[in-house]
């Protein structure tokens, strides 16, 4: 006889047997015979106004069996499209299997100081059993090159840099090139030297053509791009002797960084001879073009410093910047090591080295960049 008096409790735990089932994914999201949730990998961005394009990826998680699709729309801000952007609409599809697809949105490019603006991008509507994760939606800010100055050696001519819009090399030994790579893009390289290994050091200041805002506040980045098929090194400094020329010996430079040897590399400030390493995706040529940023809280350690480097392997179509192993929170010395007060940095310096068959590229020097989320 069934006692009527116990049947709540078997329904209760029947039906806390099935939430459990659910909430742990079995037969549901979690397993990998389920469609999976889709969902963006960031839900933020942030690129220079002449980057062209902006990848924005959306990720299948939590199961990839069948075809699933997701429609995607950007909704104006202060960007508009067709003025600051091109608008993006459509259905992502995913393939049995597929858990990762990109979506492409083209950044227009002016030249007016207009400041910086943002737009959005909304996932919907999904098919095939998928579900959609936060974050759904991402905000993309468009910084505006004019009011972030880029150094982009484009109006220089195509042959030495010594000489060139305040660029002095003592040694001349680097030249102005375009670089297929990329378009056409002007560029600086060291020259070969007789087939033998040789290295330059390279300074600018500041005059009418190009000047950048010096660091007042109390956290700022740095960015530059470049290949790493040997030494690139970029920093900040002050030419105190006014020689037009930054050198160690006369404390007169910030915190290097860049390429060294193949590999990401930061420097003691005021310093080019000790260094901190971070290794390269092993999946990533020393021919791609990278941008590096340098992140500097100037406050840290008792006024020493602290910074971090981190990248985008443009080559690939990076979307977001991965933070170099090793190369985080480094005591950056600037006190110590007698650099000068960033306040005063007024010049850029490059050091490049070419060993015959590898020859490095920078472009884009990016002194100063409002500090990202």
């Amino acid at each position: 006889m069934i006692r009527l008096n116990r049947l709540p409790r078997s329904l209760s735990a029947i039906l806390a047997l099935a939430s459990l089932y659910l909430l742990t994914g079995c037969g549901g999201a979690g397993d990998d015979d389920s469609a999976g949730n889709l969902v963006l990998t960031e839900d933020s961005y942030r690129v220079f106004e002449n980057a062209g394009d902006l990848l924005m990826a959306v990720d299948r998680v939590n199961g990839s069996s069948g075809v699933v699709t997701v429609d995607y729309a950007t909704e104006d801000g202060t960007a508009l499209a067709s003025v600051d952007y091109i608008t993006a609409a459509g259905t992502l599809t995913f393939n049995d299997g597929v858990t990762r697809q990109n979506i492409s949105i083209g950044i227009l490019d002016n030249s007016i100081n207009n400041g910086d603006r943002s737009f959005g991008l909304r996932l919907s509507n999904t098919t095939g059993g998928a579900g959609l994760l936060a974050p759904m939606e991402a905000r993309v800010e468009i910084l505006d090159d004019e009011s972030v100055p880029i150094y982009n050696f484009e109006s220089l001519a195509l042959t030495d840099i010594n000489g060139q819009d305040n660029w002095l090399e003592p040694i001349n030994n680097a030249t102005i090139v375009n670089d297929v790579l990329i378009n056409g893009t002007q560029v600086v390289r060291p020259n070969v030297i007789s087939g033998l290994a040789g290295e330059t050091e390279l300074t600018r200041v500041n005059n009418v053509n190009f000047t950048y805002t010096p660091f007042t506040l109390s956290a700022g980045e740095i960015w530059f791009d470049a290949t790493a098929d040997d030494n690139a090194i970029f920093a900040l400094g002050q030419d105190i002797d006014k020689d037009g020329v930054l050198e160690a010996a006369n404390n007169e430079i910030g915190v290097p960084f860049g390429f060294w040897e193949r590999q990401f590399a930061i420097f003691a400030a005021n310093n080019l001879v000790s260094r901190v390493v971070g290794l390269r995706d092993s999946d990533d040529a020393p021919t791609d073009w990278y941008r590096l940023r340098l992140r500097i809280d100037f406050d840290a350690n008792s006024g020493d410093g602290s910074v971090s480097l981190s990248y985008k392997n443009l080559s690939k179509g990076d979307a977001d910047f991965t933070d170099v192993a090793n190369l985080q929170d480094i005591n950056a010395r600037l006190r110590q090591n007698g650099a000068p007060n960033q306040a005063a940095w007024d010049a850029m310096f490059l050091k490049l080295r070419v060993d015959a068959t590898n020859i490095p590229k920078v472009d884009n020097l990016i002194p100063n960049v409002p500090l990202s989320p």
